[in-house]
């Protein structure tokens, strides 16, 4: 195949093996090496934008994390924790082979004193969004679902509503051949128009997505230019609520990888487009069960 196999003992410090390779050659490497020259930099660009067979992997990833977050949205029993949660994401996750990297479960509104919160012992007896970022084969894709027991309070109701709104904006308008920026100021506009100008300072609102959970980081000082090829988890959050999906740059339209495969959705109209974003799930209410104190 073009290449030869190098072998060495499990005791044996990688680097003897990669000092040993590499002694009399000229070798760059995109991870820190003593001696060698790094080109990570001059090798980003490459990375970031996946060829077709990339592409193909990204598609079977982004349906097993689709999967594995709306399968236990569906299925949680009331008042088990934010924990218990993960742990059944991560097992769905692990059954296909797909690595777990982030696993975020928000109870009952806690994303609107921590946006960053990953979980904890909190039980669910309202709502929750699940977040997840997972891995596989060296790519990474990000998810996120909400879902309610029973009606949604109107405060839920009111802010995922704004956030949809900003989601498809995002979707629609990361463009090849744009910067980042220009999509940037889009997605500001829509938050200053519903009323939410300052939600976007509390947490990341999306960041180009690949063989790095985080590539590039986008927000208004981001001057990333968009590429065809390009893969962008997008996670806008306003109080309460947070919608994303990963998308994927193509020469004339945006493709949404993570789409939902069980799940209601809302229909943005954009620029004379249609564009689908996840709604919230609504789930028959039962009684949450408790634990013993």
């Amino acid at each position: 195949m073009g290449f030869q196999l190098k072998e060495r003992p499990w005791d044996e410090p990688r680097t003897v093996l990669i000092d040993d390779l590499c002694r009399g050659r000229r070798v760059a490497t995109d991870l820190p090496q003593p001696g060698l020259r790094d080109a990570d930099q001059e090798l980003a660009d490459f990375r970031r934008e996946l060829s077709e067979s990339e592409t193909q992997v990204l598609r079977g990833l982004a349906r097993t994390v689709t999967h594995a977050v709306e399968a236990t949205a569906r299925s949680f029993a009331p008042g088990e924790t934010e924990a218990e949660v993960a742990g059944q994401v991560a097992h769905r996750l692990l059954r296909h082979h797909a690595a777990p990297v982030r696993i975020q479960v928000l109870a009952d509104g806690q994303g609107r004193r921590y946006r960053d919160w990953k979980r904890g012992e909190g039980q669910i007896d309202r709502y929750c969004t699940i977040t997840v970022v997972a891995r596989q084969n060296g790519l990474h894709c990000g998810v996120s679902r909400t879902v309610s027991l029973g009606q949604p309070p109107s405060a839920l109701l009111d802010a995922h509503q704004t956030a949809v709104l900003v989601a498809a904006t995002a979707f629609f308008f990361s463009q090849a051949g744009w910067e980042s920026r220009q999509t940037w100021q889009r997605i500001e506009r829509i938050y200053e128009k519903y009323g939410a100008a300052e939600e976007w300072r509390h947490a990341a609102q999306g960041e180009v997505i690949g063989y790095e959970p985080n590539e590039v980081e986008l927000s208004p000082r981001a001057g990333f230019q968009l590429a065809t090829g390009t893969p962008i988890f997008w996670h806008p959050s306003v109080r309460v609520a947070s919608v994303g999906d990963t998308v994927l740059i193509h020469a004339d339209r945006t493709e949404v990888l993570t789409k939902p495969q069980d799940w209601p959705q809302l229909s943005v109209n954009v620029k004379g487009t249609s564009v689908q974003v996840p709604d919230i799930l609504c789930r028959e209410w039962t009684s949450p069960k408790r634990r013993p104190r």
